[in-house]
């Protein structure tokens, strides 16, 4: 975390990190929402969603604040990516967002959990990781639940 310290210790001037930070379950609205946000002219969001940053023990600002250098000038900068929201399968994220970035706002997109999990499972399904009928899926698997609950 030296780096961390290293660099948050900078001028603000040189940092052009986000303000803002769409987060929620997948397939809840995410992806929506960050296309909405970077269509605004006054805001900035990075690139390619889904950084993941704030998932991993080891942090690399530089490369992160690299997403958002064309960011000069806009009103709000920000990212999306639900894996910030997969708890317990990604620990420790809020503390990391906290100590990073103590000012930015979550957007948080939430989805009727049922739907949710439906979706969820029609996107494995697509992607060939799922075979199961939508019942047993649901019932043995318990990443489907674990991504609905919120208030974790």
């Amino acid at each position: 975390m030296g780096d961390v310290n290293a660099y948050l210790h900078r001028s603000r001037d040189e940092l052009v990190l986000p303000t803002f930070l769409v987060i929620g379950a997948m397939k809840a609205g995410t992806t929506s929402m960050w296309r909405y946000l970077g269509a605004h002219p006054q805001v900035f969001v990075s690139s390619r969603k889904e950084l993941h940053f704030f998932t991993h023990d080891r942090l690399d600002l530089h490369r992160y604040a690299s997403w958002f250098e064309g960011a000069a000038g806009a009103l709000a900068v920000g990212e999306a990516s639900s894996s910030y929201t997969t708890y317990p399968g990604c620990k420790n994220v809020p503390a990391r967002i906290a100590r990073i970035l103590p000012q930015a706002r979550l957007i948080y997109i939430v989805r009727e959990p049922i739907e949710r999990m439906r979706s969820h499972y029609l996107h494995r399904v697509a992607l060939g990781r799922e075979r199961r009928p939508i019942r047993a899926a649901l019932l043995e698997d318990p990443t489907y639940l674990e991504t609905s609950r919120y208030a974790s």
